[in-house]
């Protein structure tokens, strides 16, 4: 089927269908790829890793429509290689590029990493304050029964992910820009900041330069050096 199409895990994170929104907190569809990566991290237990570490661990990740343990495809295989060749034979698992990889490997559970800037994703409430238009029962209504018409003029299934990389029809997503996810950089710190963070370890030698002179006097001159240890502190 030519024509526009929908990232399906895209669309169903997007933040026009989270529900019951409030300023704290909203009802949102749960994000598998987020499972994905805590075992990933669970395993690697470091910000990166390397292709050997990975491909195993990834490919023994199941989900709800991929079932582990599976051979991942020589297209994902090379395309990891090519993002480690770049970035030092290390793989930034909060990286653009592996989100992208990620994207390919679990398609309908990882969103596609869109970069920065190139699009938006807007609430139903925002969107109808930018917009003017508010959304009506009626109009999903329209939505939902123009997408059974769709389903049922295709007469086949959708192609398979793992087809689709090998035959190269998802060579047109793929893009070599890298972004980093997590920022490390450590924020400036004021001076009044900085003293007060100091100031404890500050005591804490004075606090030590004092017993060890206590005890020094102490050795020294016995129960008469008090009088001499508070003139010399003084």
């Amino acid at each position: 089927m030519s024509g526009p199409k929908v990232i399906v895990p895209n669309y169903v994170l997007a933040k026009s269908n989270c529900v019951a929104q409030t300023d704290i907190y909203a009802y949102c569809c749960m994000n598998e790829c987020e499972g994905l990566y805590r075992q990933l991290e669970e395993r690697i237990v470091a910000p990166d890793g390397t292709h050997e570490q990975i491909v195993p661990i990834v490919a023994g990740l199941s989900s709800s429509t991929v079932h582990a343990p599976r051979n991942l495809s020589q297209t994902l295989l090379r395309r990891l290689e090519e993002i480690a060749q770049g970035s030092g034979g290390k793989l930034l698992l909060h990286g653009r590029l592996f989100a992208q990889w990620m994207h390919q490997a679990f398609p309908r559970e990882c969103p596609y990493p869109h970069l920065a800037g190139t699009t938006t994703s807007l609430s139903p409430y925002a969107w109808e304050a930018q917009t003017g238009q508010a959304g009506s029962i009626g109009r999903r209504l329209d939505l939902a029964a123009h997408i059974s018409a769709l389903e049922r003029s295709l007469g086949q299934p959708e192609p398979d992910a793992e087809s689709a990389m090998e035959n190269g029809t998802a060579d047109s997503m793929w893009t070599c820009e890298e972004e980093y996810l997590v920022n490390a950089t450590l924020a400036p710190v004021g001076l009044a900041t900085r003293a007060l963070r100091v100031l404890p370890q500050i005591v804490l030698v004075i606090i030590f330069i004092c017993a060890a002179l206590a005890a020094k006097y102490m050795s020294v001159s016995g129960g008469s050096g008090h009088t001499k240890l508070v003139s010399y502190l003084v």
